[in-house]
């Protein structure tokens, strides 16, 4: 109910603050679940339970016990293996289970790479064979839905998407990825950007009929975490030493650069949103724009008097203003708690980027 409630209103309507009362309710139950044994239904709260908490407090710590939860009792249900081709309810069962499966490994993925902590799920115990969609075939063909056909395609790109997201963490940021040599992490680089553009360019970008709401604000997160992995993978080269000291890192075309540029295409993509539509989904990309605030706010302080320090920070204001009217009286209070942490973050972030700007040209 609570998130039935939270994605089927709109962002200005009360259901919303009664998605977060029944998700208080929900939390209120999970001692008395986990007293007893494993099972589907348990998965499906917890997994329903770690999405909600995801979109109405953005609270990273019960959305990681939440997950971690939900990640153990798929693993009880042997999720992580492929389903058998037997038929009948045990199947129907199964595919559903593997589903969770799928969802819990992309909530994981994202997660670890926003926060830098260990994933809960090893990819090395799990069969990562890609699910198929049930087609229908004869006479029948032609009475398949467009819509099932585009969300299953949604679905498998969003899981290619965590799949490239676990190798930039294992790759970059695990332990054993941050003691590597300089070359094998500009090689690193080199392979997890080109895999990043691999799964861009197999997201299908046009199918021929108008798409629903729930299809453009999937577009519109894919692109939102394209360039949030993007800056993910190319800002680690500022590990290399010896790169960083013999070439010019914010040329046109340098890692950190790209880094720099994939932030700006994330905060301009995040303008192009209309609060009176998809004002329910900001804390799914709260992080995104804080970390990408970051990295401006950064760039800005190694070079204050370039003619992009001003566009940046122009842009940094226009994010925050944005931010702003995403917020309505009738939001829940943890909505308003996450909302107003990151706006006041930024606005310092915005603050000091001035300043700095300002001292420069005071000492020309």
């Amino acid at each position: 109910m609570a998130l039935s409630s939270f994605f089927a209103a709109q962002p200005h309507v009360d259901k919303i603050v009664t998605a977060d009362e029944y998700a208080r309710e929900a939390q209120d139950l999970l001692p008395e679940m986990l007293n007893e044994s494993v099972t589907l239904d348990g998965l499906q709260a917890l997994t329903m339970l770690c999405i909600c908490s995801q979109a109405i407090s953005g609270d990273m710590l019960s959305i990681e016990l939440l997950l971690s939860m939900a990640t153990r009792f798929v693993f009880h249900l042997k999720g992580n293996v492929y389903p058998e081709d037997i038929e009948g309810v045990t199947l129907d069962a199964k595919l559903h289970v593997r589903n969770l499966f799928w969802i819990c490994f992309t909530l994981d993925k994202m997660f670890s790479l926003r926060t830098g902590l260990q994933p809960f799920i090893d990819v090395t115990n799990c069969d990562l064979r890609l699910p198929r969609m049930q087609t229908v075939t004869g006479p029948l063909e032609g009475l398949q839905p467009f819509y099932r056909q585009y969300n299953h395609t949604m679905f498998l790109a969003l899981i290619r998407l965590s799949l490239v997201q676990s190798k930039v963490y294992h790759g970059l940021y695990s332990f054993s990825a941050q003691r590597q040599s300089d070359a094998d992490l500009l090689a690193t680089i080199r392979s997890l950007d080109i895999a990043l553009e691999e799964w861009r360019s197999s997201v299908p970008t046009s199918w021929g009929l108008p798409t629903p709401h729930e299809n453009r604000m999937a577009g519109f997160l894919f692109e939102m975490q394209y360039h949030y992995t993007m800056a993910a993978i190319h800002q680690t080269s500022s590990r290399c030493t010896a790169w960083v000291r013999n070439q010019d890192t914010r040329a046109a075309g340098s890692s950190l650069a790209l880094s720099v540029a994939a932030s700006r295409s994330l905060l301009r993509k995040f303008l192009e949103t209309d609060p009176q539509i998809e004002g329910q989904f900001l804390l799914f990309c709260l992080p995104e724009l804080s970390t990408s605030a970051i990295h401006l706010f950064s760039n800005i302080l190694m070079s204050p008097l370039e003619d992009r320090s001003d566009t940046d920070l122009s842009l940094m204001r226009l994010v925050l203003q944005h931010i702003g009217k995403y917020m309505w009286r009738q939001m829940p209070t943890t909505f308003t708690a996450q909302v107003r942490l990151v706006e006041e973050f930024m606005g310092d972030l915005y603050h000091l980027a001035e300043m700095a700007i300002l001292k420069a040209r005071r000492g020309q």
